[in-house]
């Protein structure tokens, strides 16, 4: 880190005083825009709270995964059944 930013530096990417194009530099350019969007975009989802957990096992991991089928699953299934209990849609379904 240089004064509170995270600093990445390519490795061989080959630029030196005498070799650096206006490709290669549209390229790097190109490459940093890329990667400053996507640590924004990943800053952004730690302040929205969108992180998963650290696992102690693999079993606490799939423990979690099963936890989070179970509840889509149980939400699916509730929206199912306010379907069928909606006159509106009963009515749809005969023809009425």
């Amino acid at each position: 880190m240089q004064r509170g930013k995270i600093v990445l530096t390519p490795q061989g990417c080959g630029l030196t005083a005498r070799s650096s194009s206006t490709a290669t530099m549209n390229t790097l350019h190109l490459s940093v825009r890329t990667i400053d969007a996507q640590l924004a975009e990943s800053l952004e989802d730690v302040k929205r709270g969108r992180l998963s957990p650290a696992f102690e096992t693999i079993a606490d991991f799939a423990a979690s995964l099963k936890l989070k089928a179970d509840a889509k699953k149980l939400k699916a299934k509730t929206k199912r059944s306010a379907r069928r209990e909606n006159p509106s849609h009963r009515n749809c379904r005969q023809g009425i």
